[in-house]
């Protein structure tokens, strides 16, 4: 099928290879605007089979040839080409027939039946792959609508809906966020306006000594907190007798999981307690 499209192809870019020697004169007429029409050969069956017939001598291997190979192929796929042409040109200009197409949802059985037995009876060797080339070379393929509310594709293959996508010089000048390239505040504009994009120091400070100043420190600090608070009111809870829990400072959900299991491998029990922000580790003596 490829050869024969690569063929077709050079057909088209040549029209002299195409409207040549190796051409059915009747078509080339009727294409050029010279000699008779063709419906004066016959019925739409009579015109197919007198092209088929011109061509199987004009290209004798369509006929002592089997089988396609490197040593005949130049002797067979011209043929096959050209007699696909000139079917699509005889079935355009049959009234009686809608145009040479096929498509498997639709099939146009009539017409196309008509063509396989055309070919089989006169290109017997090359009748199968004629047929189907000619119905890869002619296929229709069918838009694919998609009703609301039903599923879209997805990615670059989304229908585009409402706004029309920016051309390349808007994109240009608005980035994805909104703002406009060419307006970007250089470093020093940035820093007073509200620090960089991470965000944390106001006029250009330095973002960790803010969160220090608010309380905060790294993870490590953090997690060294924690444990060090949990650890007091295990000790305590060890030394005085009549102490029954110990809640702990408000801690996030990583740090209370901590406090929970170094609670229960020193032998105690924990809830958690309170709501959002301050909520905190109890830890509990064990019930015996």
């Amino acid at each position: 099928m490829y050869s024969c499209f690569e063929f077709e192809q050079t057909c088209r870019a040549t029209p002299h290879r195409s409207l040549g020697a190796e051409r059915w004169p009747a078509v080339v007429s009727q294409l050029e605007g010279e000699g008779p029409q063709l419906s004066e050969i016959g019925s739409l069956q009579d015109q197919l089979e007198a092209c088929v017939k011109w061509y199987t001598k004009t290209f004798g291997y369509l006929l002592t040839e089997n089988t396609l190979n490197l040593t005949n192929i130049n002797g067979i796929i011209p043929g096959i080409v050209f007699i696909g042409l000139d079917f699509k040109t005889i079935i355009s200009s049959d009234p009686t027939h809608e145009e040479l197409k096929f498509n498997e949802s639709r099939p146009n059985t009539a017409l196309w039946d008509l063509v396989a037995k055309v070919l089989r009876n006169l290109l017997p060797a090359f009748s199968t792959q004629t047929v189907a080339y000619l119905q890869w070379a002619y296929g229709e393929k069918e838009e694919k609508t998609w009703e609301v509310g039903s599923r879209p594709p997805v990615g670059r293959y989304a229908p585009r809906r409402g706004r029309p996508s920016p051309n390349r010089s808007d994109r240009g000048e608005r980035n994805d966020r909104g703002g406009n390239r060419n307006e970007r505040p250089d470093r020093k504009d940035r820093g007073e306006r509200g620090g960089n994009r991470r965000g944390g120091a106001q006029k250009g400070g330095n973002p960790r000594r803010n969160n220090e100043k608010k309380g905060g420190g790294s993870s490590e600090q953090k997690e060294k907190l924690a444990l060090t608070d949990v650890n007091k009111a295990v000790e305590k809870l060890g030394q005085e007798p009549g102490l029954s829990e110990i809640k702990l400072k408000p801690a996030n959900s990583f740090y209370r999981r901590l406090q929970h299991k170094h609670a229960i491998s020193q032998g105690f029990e924990s809830t958690s307690s309170g709501e959002g922000n301050d909520r905190s580790v109890v830890v509990k003596r064990a019930k015996d």
